[in-house]
């Protein structure tokens, strides 16, 4: 019986010897100090809390950052000139959601066509009847009832340089075999530090099998139960020339979630050089292809760019103006890529370059935000 919930706890009475007893809100089983009956705690509200036990310790940690300070945009000698400063394992606290998905999906599909499944079973996790219905004036309608679980994996706190989202618990359960166990405050403290949610989980809740939904699709979840899992996350952070960076590394499967480095001056120094040359290999070749259409009599270049203008018009300076365009961008592009430090972050299995000290929008930012922007109005329109 409850008596009163604290803030991390609760007061309960043993319903055998009346002995007052304090106990962790998260917890869903103790026992009682008295009598040693064996108790189940029921709190109105609270969450149960779970935790994996990580397998991979502090030195195995160091040598998966090692492996991923390696990549050739970094530079040569970086782990001699750096020193660690600190490897401390986190608990990172993640919400988990469990759901019922309970309705139909409705597709239609010619009288003529072979009847196709809607969904993958086997991949769905779902099970239902797929039924089929003609009448006779169109296509055929498939429609299958639909009763499966759905679940749901997101951080509980707002760490963007942590590379959270690769995280995966269903991941770590079958391909590492991690387990997860009930919370324990002392066992989880003499581990490393466990952080503490900051984010409500009912923003998840419109979120819960919203991947699977499809045209027709007519399935609801109902009866959503939520968990925290505090899961190990190894972070990292080294000393290099006066700067600190940071690196975060998966307690389970050792992989490295975050690494943020300095660009070297080799990666700097490719993209002048590609530059360079693919300028002056364009514009090269079409000075070449200039002079011998009107440098062949012995006349001057100046002379055949005349006699260009008056015989085919200012269009004939039109494909020639778009090149020179081009290649001004591309010049542009390789001299910011090399004028400007940056950094090399590797997050999600790709390596991205973020540049340091621009005083404006680099030209390579403006072109990735203009792709982003136009993938993004393709996506709503689909």
């Amino acid at each position: 019986m409850v008596k009163r919930i604290l803030a991390r706890g609760v007061h309960i009475e043993c319903p055998v010897c009346r002995g007052s007893l304090g106990v962790e809100q998260w917890k869903r089983i103790t026992r009682c100090s008295y009598c040693d009956t064996p108790l189940l705690v029921e709190v109105p509200g609270a969450m149960p809390r779970y935790y994996v036990p990580p397998k991979v310790d502090k030195d195995a940690a160091r040598r998966s950052l090692q492996r991923a300070l390696l990549h050739p945009d970094i530079p040569q000698g970086f782990l001699s000139a750096s020193s660690l400063k600190s490897c401390d394992l986190c608990f990172v606290p993640f919400h988990e959601l469990f759901g019922r998905r309970i309705g139909t999906i409705v597709q239609r599909r010619d009288p003529g066509a072979p009847q196709t499944s809607l969904e993958d079973p086997a991949k769905a996790g779902f099970v239902g009847a797929l039924s089929s219905k003609s009448t006779g004036m169109g296509p055929a309608v498939d429609t299958r009832v639909i009763l499966g679980d759905v679940n749901l994996f997101a951080p509980a706190v707002e760490l963007p340089t942590w590379g959270l989202s690769q995280v995966s618990l269903s991941k770590a359960r079958t391909d590492w075999q991690a387990t997860i166990l009930p919370y324990d405050t002392r066992t989880v403290a003499a581990l490393g530090t466990a952080l503490v949610p900051r984010l409500d989980p009912q923003r998840l809740v419109p979120d819960l099998g919203a991947e699977r939904k499809t045209v027709g699709d007519n399935t609801t979840v109902h009866g959503v139960r939520l968990r925290v899992v505090f899961f190990p996350v190894w972070r990292l952070r080294y000393l290099h020339l006066g700067r600190l960076y940071s690196a975060s590394v998966d307690g389970v499967t050792g992989q490295c979630l975050y690494v943020r480095a300095p660009q070297g001056i080799a990666s700097r120094t490719h993209w002048l050089m590609a530059s360079a040359l693919a300028v002056g290999l364009v514009a090269g070749s079409a000075l070449r292809i200039f002079w011998a259409l009107f440098g062949g009599s012995g006349s001057d270049l100046l002379a055949g760019l005349a006699l260009a203008l008056l015989g085919l018009g200012t269009w004939a300076l039109l494909p020639a103006a778009i090149v020179g365009i081009a290649l001004l961008l591309v010049a542009e592009l390789g001299y910011e890529q090399f004028r400007y430090p940056g950094e090399v972050v590797i997050e999600n299995g790709l390596s991205r370059i973020e540049k340091l000290g621009a005083l404006r929008p680099l030209f390579s930012e403006k072109i990735s935000a203009a792709l982003e922007k136009w993938l993004s109005h393709k996506e709503n329109q689909a």
